[in-house]
């Protein structure tokens, strides 16, 4: 298949296996930053000149519920190289951007063809994107198409203008809650390594019991189901704008409440150790909630820049008020 004199590749619509378990792979985190295609130029169905042509990131989860949604469209898709990031991540970071856009398409020697086609850019993809430079280096307009690709249709449909719904960010409940298991396996790898290390500090000094092993392992279940699933679960009635202190205080609630059921047999050798240990929960569970300023209506580029600034400053100072705890606990036992 060729646009114009352009080889291009096809591709189906419809997901096979490898598609499925790849998807799966994405929201559990296993090979995330990995999991990308070739930027070129593809074909969907039996397209020809003046189908449109769709503009996407070469993360291939992005690309995958794409093609899916486009099914029975013919058209062609443009894949730029975005470093495996999805379009609204690639487009904060400046990856999905004017310069590799035209770029791309200068490269695939495309332009003569665009004047017969529509170029359909992403509406997420916009805040790194300056559609009058594109038009004045190629000499065609380019289209923001809906926020969701499964709005694509009825937006061909309604002669490619976008009703407000499809203008609409949502990150509704179902949406929040299925960013979940990415956060808290992440968070658990985390946990993982740090209560090895804490084991093996007990053991060093001759303290660690056999019951240990649950007081490691629940207040971090805590921690991390705090940052990643509690959070966004409830994150419309936190009347916090700052994600980062949303979690923490969920998580020091958590923790909290745990050290007051369970008294003293939670002691990892004594009061301040374990103190010093939960703090340090608490800023994982800070962290966590922090991840989903990338992914929500709730914020903006500017807010994220400016909570990150402050959250850096406070981490390290809790982080650092942690270890002198642990310290203190370890050395006076």
């Amino acid at each position: 298949m060729e646009l114009g004199n352009i080889k291009l590749l096809l591709v189906r619509s419809d997901w096979d296996i490898k598609d499925y378990t790849g998807a799966i792979a994405m929201r559990l985190g296993i090979g995330r930053f990995s999991y990308k295609i070739p930027p070129g130029l593809y074909g969907l169905g039996n397209p020809s000149d003046g189908d449109p042509i769709f503009i996407t990131a070469n993360y291939k989860y992005t690309f995958d519920i794409l093609r899916k949604d486009l099914k029975g469209i013919d058209c062609y898709i443009l894949v730029i190289n975005t470093e495996g990031i999805n379009v609204w991540c690639a487009a904060g970071k400046g990856t999905f951007s004017t310069r590799e856009i035209i770029y791309r398409i200068s490269k695939m020697g495309i332009k003569k063809n665009l004047k017969k086609s529509k170029i359909i850019l992403p509406q997420l993809g916009a805040p790194s994107v300056e559609p009058h430079v594109i038009k004045k280096m190629i000499g065609v307009s380019v289209i923001y198409g809906p926020i969701r690709s499964s709005d694509i249709k009825e937006f061909l449909k309604n002669d490619m203008k976008a009703t407000s719904e499809m203008r609409k960010v949502t990150f509704s409940f179902y949406e929040r809650m299925i960013l979940t298991p990415l956060e808290f396996i992440s968070g658990m790898k985390i946990c993982i390594v740090l209560g090895a290390f804490i084991a093996l500090l007990l053991a060093f000094k001759g303290l660690l019991r056999g019951q240990d092993f649950w007081n490691i392992m629940i207040p971090s279940l805590i921690g991390i189901t705090s940052g990643s699933v509690v959070f966004p679960a409830v994150i419309p009635f936190i009347p916090l704008k700052s994600f980062s202190a949303g979690g923490g205080i969920l998580g020091a609630i958590g923790l909290s409440i745990y050290w007051l059921i369970s008294g003293k047999s939670i002691y990892l050798g004594s009061a301040f150790f374990t103190a010093g240990y939960f703090i340090l929960l608490i800023v994982i569970a800070s962290y966590i909630s922090f991840n989903f300023t990338g992914c929500t209506s709730f914020t903006s580029p500017s807010g994220v820049k400016h909570e990150a600034k402050y959250f850096k400053i406070f981490s390290r100072i809790l982080a650092l008020v942690s270890l002198a705890l642990m310290g203190f606990g370890i050395g006076g036992i």
